[in-house]
């Protein structure tokens, strides 16, 4: 893939926050997510409540597909969990092993392994329609197999993620740099599917707290990502960022439309459903 230079008097831009200044920095960040996280802590409804409403818009939450912690359940059912843990997962290592520059295409083997894994979630999905449907079915569908193919199927949705950013953020991306390099990467990035596994196990209330704020966190960073990408390049800013603190004021402005698409997903779906006199997920 080729990438065209940014133009000269963009390129002063990037020491000063490529386009963005503020004198606030990661700072105005900072005081944008204490904001919420205040905002959502305060709100007169239980937590388990406020979870569910705000992602409801990004899942269908239906209750026999959810895992339960102490009759409280996930915001997310348990494919759902899968993709969102996959991915947020995937980003972080990613980030975690310097690849977050990495501009080039999965190797071939680890393309073929993603789409393999997608292949293998659709597989289970429609299997798991099938026996909703009361229709027959390949074999007994369970949330093992649901959280196990929708991590399998966040980790290539974690990767689009890291190299989108890294072909849209960074002044000097790293196009000769595959975002999985190999094989066995896809394979890797796997592995932390089973401690996550164990945690879901168990019906300590902790867990329950610390995932549903990590599958939160996971939707606002996957609708932030996207929006902050679309905010680069219609600012046509693309490729000018250099330092990490420099996407402070890109990240705010991302969180913020982030949370106004999934207030209005949930929104618009608990309308649709209250018109047309659907049962909403408890």
């Amino acid at each position: 893939m080729a990438y065209i230079p940014a133009p000269s008097e963009q390129d002063d831009s990037a020491g000063s926050g490529a386009g963005f200044r503020t004198s606030l920095g990661p700072g105005l960040f900072v005081l944008v997510l204490l904001t919420f996280a205040l905002a959502f802590v305060l709100a007169p409804w239980s937590f388990e409540e406020k979870a569910h409403a705000l992602l409801h818009g990004v899942c269908g939450q239906t209750e026999s597909h959810t895992l339960a912690f102490d009759d409280m359940l996930l915001p997310l059912d348990t494919r759902c969990v899968g993709i969102f843990g996959g991915m947020f997962c995937t980003m972080l290592l990613l980030i975690g092993a310097g690849r977050h520059r990495a501009a080039g295409l999965p190797s071939i083997g680890a393309g073929v392994l993603l789409i393999a894994f997608l292949g293998a979630m659709a597989l289970d999905g429609i299997n798991s329609l099938m026996t909703d449907l009361g229709k027959p079915r390949l074999y007994v569908p369970t949330n093992d197999l649901r959280l196990l193919t929708g991590w399998l199927t966040g980790i290539g949705l974690g990767s689009i993620l890291i190299m989108v950013t890294g072909m849209t953020f960074w002044r000097r991306p790293r196009t000769q740099m595959r975002v999985l390099p190999s094989w066995w990467w896809p394979l890797a990035l796997a592995v932390p599917c089973l401690p996550i596994w164990l945690l879901l196990q168990t019906d300590a209330g902790a867990v329950f707290y610390s995932i549903s704020v990590a599958l939160i966190a996971s939707a606002l960073v996957a609708f932030g990502a996207l929006a902050a990408c679309a905010i680069v390049m219609l600012r046509n800013r693309d490729n000018t960022y250099e330092r990490w603190d420099q996407l402070a004021p890109l990240a705010t402005a991302g969180f913020a439309i982030a949370l106004v698409i999934l207030l209005a997903l949930a929104g618009g779906r608990f309308w649709i459903e209250s018109t047309l006199g659907l049962p909403t997920p408890s």
